[in-house]
């Protein structure tokens, strides 16, 4: 689940979509995000389900922070894929997010 925010004249701007994660699915997601010129990815980690994902949001030169799922909780009890796309992109719209330690290609492979 992606979910866009953006401001415009209007007000703030939000657009949420489902994705798969089938590389088809991920190179449709980078496209989505390239063509509403996103600045910034935040996605959650959670098992290493994240790690293909990234790799394809890097790869396409989006910069995408992972942020672990802890520390962005929202109101307990009421948790839906939707929800936290829409938490996770408010939260990375105003710069309230900190990185995960992501190793680079080649520590990750000794590892």
């Amino acid at each position: 689940m992606v979910t866009t925010r953006k401001e415009t004249e209007q007000g703030i701007e939000e657009i949420t979509q489902s994705f798969g994660t089938l590389k088809k699915e991920r190179l449709k997601l980078c496209h989505f995000l390239k063509q509403h010129d996103i600045e910034l990815a935040v996605m959650e980690s959670t098992g290493v389900y994240w790690k293909s994902i990234y790799h394809s949001l890097v790869t396409a030169g989006i910069k995408t922070q992972v942020v672990n799922a802890r520390h962005v909780k929202n109101v307990p009890g009421r948790k839906t894929d939707v929800i936290d796309s829409q938490w996770l992109a408010s939260l990375g719209h105003y710069g309230l997010v900190r990185s995960s330690f992501v190793p680079a290609p080649q520590q990750e492979q000794l590892r």
